[in-house]
């Protein structure tokens, strides 16, 4: 069982079909992807994993037995927004002890609980229904309940895969069947073409795969209309709910206080209500609920919920708090009528999924994790207990017993019971007929009638034409109680990775359509139905703005159309709910009252204090000094940011840029750290011209004539503080920023590279070529040769992910030239190099170290200098990447020991040459120089060579008519000789050094700008650029100017 990577490039290597004694056509075909083999697959939910673990290592099944949840938020939790009263009965059962457990996150007991009745300025306490009643539950934060069970998952060995996001369900061969999830293809432009960036989704293949994905979940859509498996069924029913987290003062803060409303800001055909429920630390969760199935197309819950927090009851609560976070869902509301058949060939349908949330309640957790509990169980029978032929292959498994272990569990008598209090709103007094019945069938009937209310239509079949409404006029928002949409989904943490795919589809051919129906008859209804401001009508055009969707999946289940399909985004991407709520949670922790301190809702201290309670006094007089300390130096960092904006010595305020880049250099970190400098960089010249600021002091100017001022020969230009997270063990000449030391290094070094020296190093290079050549043979005629590399398809051809390769022959180059010998990656077709470790030899994959570090030092070197020794305790990768930086520094260690312990050697390679070099005085490198100079060639010989190839080759073959002229200027001058073909013999081929210096345009090595540091004033087509300014020329914006190149 092996977990694949991802596939960047995939190329169709046809073995059978040369076309000369040395020459083989290669093809493009279809690009395949590898499978993870696991025995169970999970969409986001992990309260069954737990128990599926349980039972596998019970049984002492736990080595043999893989389970894998995919999570497409960031982290787990991450889409989860927090405020939520949970019942434990499900809890309970799963993790018995869990009271036992202080890490767990079910602090705060529900105290009280309550429902009203509200009109516009008054609320009227109603009669509290039994199964509203939350004694002895617990008011959470649902992300962090989420995060702590991901974590005892964890412990019992479930593999947790957060920012995979499941885009297809992977079908058996007959198509009868799933067999897996496909994650999405990411680093994909919004056009959909391959970025540099790009990735192929991969295949998770399973036995058996559990769909828990949240209400209206994409694979759960395709999964239940593939199998029918809402046939016979009542139409879901939903509702939005829309959330917003308050920190509020100490008098007003009521632990445990459970409130639910009905009534006003709704009118009486729209079913709806709200909440507030007082969490620990001062936190408020206040919401509404509003059906979609309301008819009135004027009608926006966004705007609905801004109302209400300004009714009396609510507005005392949040007066002179702080919001801290917002976000949106849509609910299953449909109940016991609309829950589909539940399993199909292949997997099943668990949670919210499935559609379990009982709406009297308002909860589905307890229902959620009982359901995936039951299919953990059966899933368990079925994979391991059961010892029949088909255990023993990968054939799909049925859970055809969790159909019928629900159904008499206590969840389906739950549900069942209440199936009648959600549509019952659907009556001609519309929501005091429903109330009337749901009272009384909550506290008299309780659901033992011989009847069941239907649903009749989806929710977007009841919203009515413009024609009957009167348009609604919303106050503006106040922006202390209410906000303005942006706002509200700022405080989401969305993000989305740029310049991706729109994940919100409408079918060209029906944008028309789309457009005329929905805003003559429905006024554009989703402008003022989505609750984060994604779609706007304007001029009767359509504007999606998907960069703000939260993923509440609103506009696919209202739009009177039907004809948006929502898929998921790049994985990672959209709302971070449990960032936002952390930070928010952690502001709280400082504005705490002491112990004993009163705030109208305890008594006033009466008694002495004991010598626990003074402790704990000094304890939070400690705290608050730390506050003070913490707020005194926020302050002070920017009142020296501001001041050296305002006093700008370099006079750079009049160029535009990003408004944090005028600050600081964490902006341009930051877009670093996420892989999207180059590209942000192009938009900024693109949006302002040649000349935009991108930190404090440093002017990024795309203009090739400015290639001689900033990098030229003679200019005394020197290198930025950029270049100092490129040091390992020694400067080398590449990082190096003292001119004389880089003087020195140039004279030992320059030798080495001229063009007499490299020539004599094409022997070696020739080898390895011949190699390289001879194992892509075997590979494709003999496609078993190699574990996971080729892949037999029809008519003799075999497919091939050729980057790897490209990867191994570089790296085998370089470290034959640098080391004396090959890493041997060609031979064994495997990533993997010896790395010297606190004085050992391991082995580590030296392509994923190299890539890791170059990331790393590059965003290392845009950030600020005193901030990058701490970036490892704020995030994880930075860690990764310091690692990556040590066991890189090993390989070379390694390797050049080996080389300089073996006397006698004769070989006239780069180490050599290196080793011969004397500067000025006469005086060759130490071993430390050595090391940091093969180092160079390895970073800067290795990736280089191995992208460019797989570009070049890329392209060739995905433009046939490329491919022909290139296969015809080759047959014509090289014929059908033998062998590697020498420099001599190509250096002059017009065609193919046209094909390369194309592709190394368009795939510069490196994209980014080198800064340096300018020595004197310049002046530069109008603009004075001042002593000491940093400046890079970008290569990415140089390489695609119409100015330079026309249009290519």
């Amino acid at each position: 069982m092996s977990l694949a990577s991802p596939r960047p490039k995939t190329i169709g290597i046809r073995a059978d079909h040369p076309i000369s004694s040395r020459w083989r056509r290669y093809s493009q075909v279809v690009e395949g992807q590898e499978g993870a083999k696991i025995d169970m697959d999970n969409l986001e939910r992990v309260s069954d994993e737990v128990d599926l673990r349980q039972l596998a290592i019970e049984a002492g099944q736990g080595d043999d037995f893989r389970v894998i949840v995919i999570e497409k938020g960031a982290e787990v939790g991450s889409h989860i927004l927090s405020g939520a009263v949970i019942e434990t009965r499900a809890l309970d059962e799963l993790l018995p002890a869990w009271r036992e457990d202080e890490s767990a996150p079910l602090v705060m007991k529900a105290s009280s609980d309550s429902m009203k009745f509200l009109t516009a300025r008054s609320a009227f306490p109603l009669p509290h229904p039994p199964q509203m009643n939350n004694k002895g539950n617990y008011i959470v934060s649902l992300s962090k309940v989420s995060r702590w069970l991901a974590e005892q998952a964890e412990a019992l060995g479930v593999e947790i895969y957060a920012g995979f996001a499941g885009a297809k369900l992977l079908y058996s061969e007959d198509g009868q069947a799933v067999r897996g999830v496909i994650t999405n293809d990411i680093g994909l432009d919004r056009a959909g073409r391959p970025k540099d960036s790009f990735e192929p989704g991969m295949e998770f293949h399973a036995r058996t795969v559990l769909l828990a994905e949240g209400c209206h979940g994409s694979l759960s859509k395709m999964a239940i209309e593939r199998f029918k498996l809402r046939d016979g069924k009542d139409p879901q029913t939903y509702g939005l709910g829309i959330k917003e987290v308050w920190r509020v003062k100490d008098d007003v803060y009521e632990p445990g206080k459970v409130l639910h409303t009905l009534g006003w800001p709704l009118q009486r055909d729209t079913y709806g209500g709200s909440w507030m429920y007082h969490l620990e630390d001062n936190l408020v969760s206040l919401g509404l609920v509003v059906g979609l199935d309301y008819p009135n197309p004027y009608l926006s819950p966004y705007q609905e919920f801004q109302r209400l927090k300004h009714h009396p009851l609510f507005s005392r609560v949040l007066e002179g708090g702080e919001c801290l976070a917002y976000g949106a869902r849509a609910l299953n509301e449909g109940g016991y009528q609309s829950i589909p058949k539940l399993t199909f060939p292949g997997g099943a349908l668990i949670g919210c999924s499935a559609g379990f949330l009982n709406v009297p309640k308002i909860k589905g957790t307890h229902t959620a994790m009982k359901s995936g509990m039951i299919a953990a169980e059966v899933a368990f029978e079925a994979l391991v207990t059961n010892k029949s032929p088909a255990q023993e292959t990968e054939t799909p498994v049925e859970l055809v017993d969790y159909q019928d272990k629900l159904d008499k569990s206590w969840v389906m008598k739950e549900l069942k019971e209440v199936r009648n209090l959600r549509p019952s709103f659907h009556n001609p007094l519309g929501l005091y007929g429903g109330i009337i019945y749901s009272g009384i069938d909550s506290l008299f009937l309780k659901g033992r009638v011989p009847w069941t209310f239907h649903h009749k239509k989806e929710d977007h079949a009841h919203t009515k034409s413009i024609k009957e409404y009167k348009p609604i006029d919303y106050p503006p928002p106040d922006h202390k109680l209410s906000f303005d949409i942006l706002t509200s989904v700022s405080r989401t943490g969305t993000n989305h990775a740029e310049n991706q795919p729109n994940h919100l589809v409408i079918k060209p051919e029906n944008l028309a359509a789309h457009l005329e129906t929905n805003v003559s008859q429905f006024d554009g209804l989703l402008n003022k139905a989505c609750p984060a401001g994604v779609y706007e009508y304007i001029d009767k055009k359509l504007v999606i703005n998907s960069q703000n969707c939260i993923h509440c999946k609103t506009c696919s289940i209202k739009v009177p159309t039907q004809d948006i399909t929502w898929t998921v985004p790049e994985g990672g991407g959209g709302p971070a709910y449990f960032t936002r709520l952390n930070t928010g949670a952690a502001a709280c922790v400082w504005g705490t009252r002491a112990p004993g301190e009163h705030t109208g809702h305890t008594k006033p201290l009466e008694q002495p204090l004991s010598g626990q309670k003074t402790v704990m006094m000094a304890l939070s007089l400690v705290l608050r000094l730390l506050e003070y300390l913490i707020l005194l130096g926020l302050g002070a960092l920017s009142s020296y940011y501001i001041a050296g904006y305002l006093r700008n010595k370099h006079q750079l305020n009049r160029y535009p840029g990003p408004f944090l880049a005028k600050f600081s250099r964490l902006w341009l970190g930051y877009t670093t750290r996420f892989g999207k400098r180059y590209q942000i960089i192009h938009q900024l010249h693109q949006k302002h011209g040649r000349l935009v600021r991108i930190a404090p002091n440093e002017l990024s100017i795309a203009d090739p004539d400015a290639i001689p001022i900033v990098l030229g020969h003679g200019t005394g230009t020197t290198k930025s503080q950029f270049y100092d997270a490129f040091v390992a063990i020694h400067r080398g000449l590449f990082n190096t920023r003292d001119r004389a030391d880089h003087t020195r290094k140039r004279k030992i070094i320059s030798s080495t590279f001229s063009q007499k020296s490299i020539l004599e190093f094409e022997p070696y290079i020739t080898d390895t070529l011949a190699c390289f050549l001879r194992k892509i043979d075997l590979v494709a005629s003999e496609p078993n040769t190699t574990p996971d590399d080729s892949k037999p398809l029809q008519d003799g051809w075999r497919i091939i992910d050729i980057l790897p390769w490209f990867n191994y022959l570089a790296f085998d180059i370089i470290g034959d030239l640098a080391f004396g010998e090959r890493f041997g990656m060609i031979e064994r077709g495997a990533d993997i190099a010896a790395v010297e470790k606190d004085g050992k030899v391991i082995y580590l994959p030296a392509i994923q170290i190299l890539n890791e570090r170059g990331e790393f030092s590059a965003t290392q070197g845009s950030l600020p200098a005193g901030l990058r020794p701490y970036m490892k305790y704020i995030d994880p990768w930075f860690s990764r990447g310091a690692a990556s930086v040590q066991n890189l520094t090993g390989i070379a260690t390694n390797q050049v020991n080996l080389r300089l312990s073996q006397s006698g050697q004769s070989r006239r390679d780069l180490l050599a040459r290196l080793q011969t070099g004397q500067d000025a005085d006469g005086n060759p490198m130490s071993k430390d120089e050595l090391i940091a100079e093969a180092l160079t060639q390895l970073i800067a010989g290795s990736d280089t060579t191995s992208n460019s190839s797989c570009a070049i080759l890329w392209w060739v073959v995905k433009h046939p008519e490329v491919h022909q002229r290139l296969l015809g200027e080759l047959d014509e001058h090289l014929g059908s000789e033998e062998g590697v073909i020498s420099y001599a013999d190509c250096k002059d081929l017009a065609y193919l050094n046209a094909c390369i210096n194309e592709t190394l345009r368009i795939h510069s090595t490196s994209s980014i700008g080198l800064p340096r540091i300018l020595p004197e004033t310049v002046a530069f087509k109008g603009h004075v650029l001042p002593k000491g300014l940093v400046c890079s020329v970008p290569t990415y914006e140089i390489h695609h100017d119409p100015e330079v190149w026309g249009d290519p």
